[in-house]
């Protein structure tokens, strides 16, 4: 009866063994899970703070190339979605970025003219181990600056450099 019982012991000590074994690795599991899950929301997150650079980044190239040729209608493509090209390539805060630009739809139907001084700037950051992020934001001078008004600013840069380039997110 003595060694019937010792065998029960071992019987019952291997089993909860396996049990916290299995628990332990269930643990384990969630714990790597976790992990990856934290890595990629940071990576995403980075990529996402890399192309909002990128916006602010084309807000002030766009407005240094208005002020130097007078109009940003060379920077245009011909194409009215986004074009394929990349107008700029930037690495911003470690992460890859293209910068693509296209006339907004100002009524005109020409995407190769600007009548209104707005733009769409879309930033797409390196797809692969970086997750994809896009943003697009209709970009341009505010109201002050008219399309009627562009031809009487001609040398005028106080006005324009009063009235800095502004964004405005298209998600409202």
């Amino acid at each position: 009866m003595a060694s019937d019982q010792r065998g029960m012991a071992l019987v019952s000590v291997v089993l909860m063994l396996a049990a916290m074994l299995l628990l332990a690795m269930t643990l384990t599991e969630k714990v790597i899970q976790s992990s990856r899950t934290l890595g990629h929301e940071r990576l995403r997150q980075v990529s996402y703070w890399g192309a909002n650079s990128a916006i602010e980044w084309a807000r002030a190239e766009l407005t240094r190339h208005y002020l130097a040729e007078a109009g940003w209608d060379a920077l245009l493509t011909a194409q009215a979605d986004h074009p394929e090209q990349a107008l700029w390539h930037q690495e911003l805060n470690g992460v890859q970025v293209e910068i693509f630009l296209r006339d907004n739809l100002d009524g005109d139907d020409d995407p190769l003219t600007d009548n209104d001084l707005k733009v769409l700037v879309l930033a797409r950051t390196g797809q692969g181990s970086p997750p994809e992020v896009l943003i697009e934001c209709l970009c341009g001078f505010d109201s002050i600056l008219t399309a009627d008004s562009r031809q009487s600013v001609g040398g005028d840069l106080t006005r324009i450099l009063d009235n800095p380039l502004a964004t405005w997110s298209l998600n409202q």
